[in-house]
């Protein structure tokens, strides 16, 4: 017989949006939102094939942009901050992807201050009476210290 899955929410990530340095100063530097429609935008393809909208909340209400025409799709965050860092196009990623790319300058957030939202990290294991002592000693390390840090 088998065990329903435990999931245990570790911390949240946050998507901001990233450009090339190179590719505002031919297109503009977005303003608005909805000034990404007249950019050339990466998109992040699901398990279920389709694309993932970008996506903003501002208060209740989300603000998301169809990426169904993006001139490149991805499977793969890392591969996608490569791509916007060559400066193919406008990309939302989770924060943490950018990270170096943005301490070196190869990488500029679009929105600073704008909630891109965030999706919750999560350990998903087997019952708790199945969980050996090492992998215990890990899902608690990881629950206590990564806290907001991805963001």
């Amino acid at each position: 017989m088998l065990c329903a899955p435990t999931p245990c929410r570790c911390a949240p990530y946050f998507a901001k949006t990233h450009s090339c340095v190179r590719i505002c100063p031919f297109t503009g530097m977005p303003t608005q939102i909805e000034d990404l429609k007249d950019h050339r935008l990466l998109a992040f393809v699901t398990g279920n094939g389709r694309t993932r909208p970008i996506a903003y909340s501002s208060g209740r209400r989300e603000i998301k942009l169809d990426t169904r025409n993006a001139v490149a799709t991805f499977t793969n965050g890392e591969a996608m901050i490569d791509a916007a860092i060559a400066g193919i196009g406008i990309a939302q990623t989770p924060a943490l992807y950018a990270r170096q790319a943005l301490s070196d300058g190869s990488l500029i957030q679009i929105f600073d201050g704008r909630d891109a939202g965030s999706l919750p990290v999560q350990i998903v294991y087997p019952s708790q009476q199945q969980v050996a002592t090492r992998v215990r000693a890990l899902i608690d390390h990881l629950v206590e210290t990564m806290t907001d840090t991805w963001g």
